[in-house]
């Protein structure tokens, strides 16, 4: 549990030279079909165990994919870096990409592929487990990259925690920050359970060097190194993001700049998983600093658009708006 203290406003903004640059959000990353699987209840050991079924539904995700898209309904200006097949497991990527108005101008297609395919099961309770196919053959090379001049459309580079584990190795990751270095980008890093676990040091680097970073309670631990919530808010304080998010779930979030710490609600719904919260948290942030809005407002915008991805199926089956996040806000963070 994370102890509020009453501080100083934590306030960033974005940079002037960049505010009129057309791109919104450039997303690098995992881009996947998902099929969401609702069990009645998780396998008991031992094997040989029933389980119920209550619903099977199938809807697009991947963080990066997730973060362009809850964007782009919400009249941001959105793209995507990944590669991508054109059989199956793709067809329904690609339909997604369109409705929600993403660019799709930096995937890399390879002909014959079926996509990526991740299975989603899923409790009454919001909890998840996944099971993964990700073919290789999608990973994204050097060559993959957009120009230097390409990043200087975009005002965010946004990299997912899953971008070197299942899209691609460390060298794209490094070249793609490097050139938004060059480009004059605003660099934001998301942690993932997966990467903090196996590429601890990694992820580390690339927080040191973003401008925001994302992470949960677990994977905030991993990053600083530390054991206790209040040391890793600390430690970040020190690591190098002039913005760093802790992600606590309805615990709530706490924002946290160099010098000074913030506390946000979360916002109570009645959940159906908790797949991609954290990615429409990101995503609803990182637009509403586009749009000029203070750091605590954009925050808590993020808050709830987190709260509402919970009301769909896997990544992106709940089509909330501007005006759902406007109406929850309105309302409070405690159900009526």
């Amino acid at each position: 549990m994370y102890e509020k203290q009453t501080v100083v406003t934590p306030v960033y903004t974005i940079p002037h030279t960049i505010s009129e640059r057309p791109l919104d959000i450039m997303a690098l990353g995992s881009l996947v079909m998902e099929r969401i699987i609702q069990v009645e209840k998780w396998p008991e050991t031992g094997g040989q165990d029933v389980v119920p079924v209550k619903s099977i539904s199938d809807t697009s995700g991947g963080c990066a994919m997730n973060v362009a898209c809850f964007a782009g309904r919400q009249g941001g200006k959105t793209a995507v870096i990944s590669g991508i097949g054109d059989g199956q497991y793709s067809r329904i990527t690609w339909d997604e990409l369109a409705v929600s108005g993403v660019e799709t101008n930096y995937l890399t297609c390879h002909q014959g592929k079926e996509g990526s395919l991740i299975i989603i099961l899923s409790n009454p309770s919001g909890d998840w487990a996944v099971l993964d196919y990700i073919d290789p053959q999608l990973s994204l090379k050097m060559e993959d990259l957009p120009s230097k001049d390409e990043f200087t459309r975009t005002k965010f580079l946004h990299i997912d925690g899953f971008s070197f584990l299942s899209v691609g190795e460390k060298e794209p990751v490094q070249e793609a920050v490097l050139r938004s270095r060059q480009s004059g980008c605003i660099l934001s890093v998301d942690a993932s359970v997966p990467a903090a676990k196996t590429e601890r040091d990694f992820l580390e680097t690339l927080f040191r060097q973003a401008d925001l970073g994302f992470a949960n309670k677990y994977e905030a631990l991993q990053i600083t190194k530390t054991s206790e919530i209040q040391l890793a808010v600390k430690a970040l304080q020190k690591m190098g993001p002039k913005v760093s998010i802790l992600k606590m779930g309805l615990e709530g979030s706490v924002v946290i700049t160099p010098d000074a710490v913030g506390f946000v609600p979360a916002y109570e719904v009645d959940v159906l998983d908790t797949v991609a919260a954290g990615d429409a948290y990101i995503a609803t942030m990182l637009l509403s600093l586009c749009r000029g809005l203070p750091l605590m407002e954009a925050a808590t915008r993020g808050s709830a658009a987190g709260a509402l991805a919970c009301l769909g199926f896997g990544s992106l089956s709940s089509r909330f708006t501007g005006k759902d996040i406007d109406a929850l806000i309105a309302r409070g963070p405690k159900k009526i």
